[in-house]
C-alpha cells in the first residue's frame, strides 16, 4: 500500500471520527424535544428505507440535518445572492411571484383548515396528521412548503381531501 493510499485512509478515518464527535456534541446540546423529534425521524427513515421510498428518505434526511444543524455561520450557498440573481430576469421575477402566490395560498388554506378543525396547537396538528411537531412547526413558520406525502398527512389530520391543500 502506497503512502498516499495510507494517508487517504487515515484522513477518511479522522473525518469520520470528527463527524461522529460533532454529532455527539450536537446531541448533548440539543433541546429534549428536538431529541424526541430526531428519534421519530430516525424511525420514519428506517421505515422509508425498508419501503424503498427514496423521496421520503430524502425528505427525512433533510429534516434530520435541520434538527442537527448548529447555529452559526452558514457554509452553504448564498441563497440571498442566488435569489437576487434569479429575480434579475423577467422570467425569474415571474417565477418568484408565482411561487410566492402559491406559497401564500397554501398557508392561508392551512391556517383556515387548522382553525376549522379545532386543532389549535402544533402538537395537536402533528398528532392528528401523524407528523412530528418539528415538521408542523417548520410549516407554520413558513420555513417549508410540505411535499406531497406531508400534504396527504395534513389533509388526513384536517379530514379533507389533499387537493384542498394543494390549490
Amino acid at each position: 500500500m502506497s503512502a498516499a493510499t495510507k494517508l487517504t485512509k487515515l484522513k477518511r478515518h479522522e473525518d469520520q471520527r470528527h463527524g461522529a464527535l460533532s454529532a455527539v456534541v450536537a446531541l448533548v446540546q440539543m433541546d429534549p424535544h428536538a431529541r424526541a423529534d430526531l428519534i421519530v425521524y430516525l424511525k420514519a427513515l428506517n421505515e422509508a428505507q425498508a419501503a424503498k421510498d427514496v423521496q421520503e428518505q430524502e425528505y427525512l434526511l433533510k429534516a434530520i440535518l435541520e434538527i442537527m444543524e448548529v447555529d452559526g455561520p452558514e457554509d452553504g450557498p448564498d441563497l440571498a445572492g442566488w435569489e437576487a440573481e434569479a429575480k434579475a430576469t423577467v422570467a425569474g421575477r415571474r417565477a418568484a411571484q408565482e411561487l410566492a402566490g402559491e406559497t401564500q395560498r397554501f398557508f392561508a388554506v392551512y391556517q383556515r383548515l387548522k382553525a376549522q378543525s379545532g386543532l389549535d396547537t402544533i402538537r395537536k396538528v402533528a398528532r392528528a396528521a401523524g407528523l412530528s411537531p418539528t415538521t408542523v412547526q417548520a410549516i407554520e413558520k413558513q420555513r417549508v412548503k410540505p411535499q406531497f406525502r406531508t400534504l396527504q398527512a395534513l389533509a388526513k389530520g384536517f379530514k379533507v381531501d389533499a387537493g384542498v391543500l394543494n390549490r
